[in-house]
């Protein structure tokens, strides 16, 4: 078990359940093989909850298992039909399921996607029961807290999945429901008899398709979190929103504040139409900043194949509506959502689960292999003649250049929807690659549209104060603007770096506004490298973290000198700038080798081969040592910042 799989299953004490350890989304590659094993990391055997799995590339049903009526008993979102057995379905483990060979769950060569919900108090809950036919029954359930959406559906007979959402309708919601498998939007009826839910139960009348007598039901319980989750190491974060929006007919559509970035999000019409299709997104598939149709959905209530959809724009806070298609954003009509905070919310303990190089794997899928889901990366081919590429599950399809100031093009191969790495193309052995997950601590992207304005804040969710931030502006051809916590001993927001340059350190306020960073947010300043109005922008926000990373700087001594990171193995990944003069961007990493010998150097705002006959950095269980007087490196007295990776 890894530190990290170990740090979710031991929340500290005060703390609270991390969204890891109930919900995942989790991608794989069809076998045809019987008996297979998918590790999620999330326990349904144990804790209880539901699987549920769609085959992606082809049109076949959506397959519900869950741990109350028991493993390979399926029902369907797409069909009102009753629940039957299949052996080819899911059979729920302490770590994930196993599953055959079917062709809706495992079929050879198919990309498939399962959702893992877990029981736990405020976030969802599984129950089953019998029907009596009576109106004004309740069915106790154990969430802990006032649902914001119910799904029922009558397991022994046909009959449709009967929905409740806390904000299907804006002053009574239990008065109507909606259901899945026809995408009816919200409707008048008695089902859940005209009483709202509450913390530990839900109300239903008599009718046949939520209380027929003597009627075998399940019922899936999914919470709202509005302040007071009580998820993370901390204890206080939101993990999961049942919210609304009304929509305006725009592009530029509303923007739903969540308190937090979401990974998951179900969608639904509730006016305007008899029928509205629902929506299922994930940030594994493609739930992205770009506001364009590269969000990758799946519909609930149809059994179809993935299809791309322009909905929304990823925000740090929630999201912003992009399209004007009535599905999603009609003028004046209501939409319900339920979204799904984006995890890990713990902090790794091992720096192999959040960052790793690989050179070309030589297979398209993934290309570079990270053994973790990657975020970020950057790649190039170390002999030179080709680009610093940087790209980002946020953005996928899309790629910056580190060596040049350009805006953002496409790369259709530049694609993250894989558990253990990212890329679709192979080149060759020699391009190499450079990984990150986002997490707590140690590292985040964000998006943010710019202002023009100083002072300008943009959210994040690093959790603690960046102390390097790389800005680049995607719309308009603009320099790498970069902060580093260690170029000024007092004052380093005064100050700017530029990444795809060899530079010296400059003062100014037009970049980080003469504000420093904080655990929540940045600032920035009027100049147009990072904040021209509606000018589209990405930023990379790196943090130390004990063991596993480490920002800082140092003084040259045209020696020798040991740079103590506070690593037990030493650094896997070592970048370099000289501030007071100009010099390059020096990339190290143990991939190519760092050694007693020759270590080679990639420069990374140039598009030259790595060089490989100069000794400039050796091994050292703490951190590196410096072994030359080199002016990139260690000149008598120079200034230097640095970004080291155990």
């Amino acid at each position: 078990m890894s530190a990290w799989k170990k740090l979710a299953s031991a929340p500290a004490a005060g703390g609270g359940l991390n969204v890891e350890e109930v919900f995942s989304t989790y991608l794989y590659k069809g076998n045809g093989q019987n008996n297979r094993t998918i590790t999620t990391g999330i326990d349904i055997d144990t804790e209880g909850g539901l699987v549920w799995i769609k085959n992606r590339s082809e049109a076949f049903d959506q397959e519900l298992v869950d741990s109350e009526r028991g493993d390979k008993q399926v029902l369907r979102t797409n069909r009102n039909g009753a629940e039957y057995n299949d052996n080819n379905a899911a059979v729920l483990t302490s770590t994930g399921f196993t599953i055959s060979g079917g062709p809706g769950v495992n079929k050879s060569g198919n990309d498939h996607v399962s959702w893992s919900f877990r029981k736990a108090p405020k976030f969802f809950d599984v129950v089953t029961y019998t029907g009596n036919g009576t109106a004004g029954r309740t069915v106790s359930h154990n969430l802990g807290s006032v649902p914001g959406m119910i799904w029922v559906k009558r397991t022994d007979i046909s009959s449709d999945w009967i929905c409740y959402h806390r904000e299907s309708d804006g002053t009574a919601p239990e008065d109507k429901y909606f259901d899945l498998n026809n995408s009816r939007t919200a409707t008048d009826d008695t089902y859940w008899n005209d009483t709202p839910p509450t913390a530990t139960q839900f109300s239903l009348n008599g009718h046949a398709q939520v209380n027929g007598n003597g009627g075998s039901y399940v019922a899936y319980i999914f919470a709202h979190n509005d302040g007071d989750g009580g998820f993370g190491p901390k204890g206080d974060l939101d993990a999961i929103k049942c919210g609304s929006y009304i929509g305006n007919g725009s592009t530029n559509g509303p923007t739903i504040n969540l308190g937090f970035e979401p990974q998951f999000i179900f969608l639904q019409r509730m006016t305007g139409t008899s029928y509205g299709l629902n929506f299922m997104f994930d940030s594994m598939r493609g739930l992205t900043a770009l506001g364009a149709t590269t969000d990758r959905v799946l519909y609930p209530g149809e059994n179809s194949q993935e299809g791309n959809y322009e909905a929304f724009a990823v925000l740090p806070d929630g999201l912003k509506l992009t399209s004007s298609q009535s599905a999603v954003n009609a003028s004046g009509d209501r939409y319900i959502y339920m979204a799904i905070r984006r995890g890990p919310t713990a902090v790794p303990e091992s720096a192999t689960d959040v960052f790793d190089v690989s050179y070309d794997s030589g297979s398209g899928g993934p290309t570079y292999v990270s053994g973790f889901v990657t975020d970020m990366a950057i790649d190039t081919f170390v002999n030179g003649g080709q680009d610093r590429r940087v790209g980002t599950r946020l953005m996928p399809g899309k790629i910056l250049r580190a060596q040049e100031p350009g805006s953002e093009s496409a790369a259709s191969f530049f694609q993250f929807d894989y558990m253990d790495g990212w890329n679709d193309n192979t080149n060759n052995s020699l391009w190499i690659s450079w990984m990150w997950r986002r997490a707590p601590s140690f590292f985040d992207v964000v998006t943010y549209t710019g202002n023009g304005s100083a002072g300008h804040t943009v959210s994040h969710n690093l959790g603690v104060e960046p102390e390097m931030i790389w800005v680049k502006d995607r719309t308009g051809y603009n320099d790498w603007a970069v902060y580093h916590s260690g170029v000024d001993a007092t004052s380093p927001e005064d100050y700017y770096l530029f990444l795809n340059e060899n530079d010296i350190r400059v003062d100014s306020v037009n970049y980080w506004n003469d504000t420093a960073p904080t655990s929540s947010s940045f600032t920035v300043g009027n100049g147009s490298r990072v904040n021209t109005n509606n000018n589209n922008y990405v930023a990379y926000l790196f943090a130390s973290l004990n063991g596993i990373s480490k920002l800082g700087s140092y003084t040259g001594n045209g020696s020798t000198q040991t740079i103590d990171c506070g690593f037990s193995s030493g650094a896997r990944f070592v970048l370099i700038k000289r501030t007071d003069v100009t010099g390059s961007w020096c990339l190290f990493d143990s991939e190519r080798g760092i050694v007693a010998g020759s270590d080679p150097v990639i420069y990374l705002q140039l598009t030259n081969a790595q060089v490989t006959t100069i000794d400039w950095i050796d091994p050292d269980n703490s951190g590196f040592t410096i072994d030359t007087s080199q002016a990139n490196i260690n000149a008598n007295g120079g200034s230097y910042i640095f970004y080291a990776i155990a």
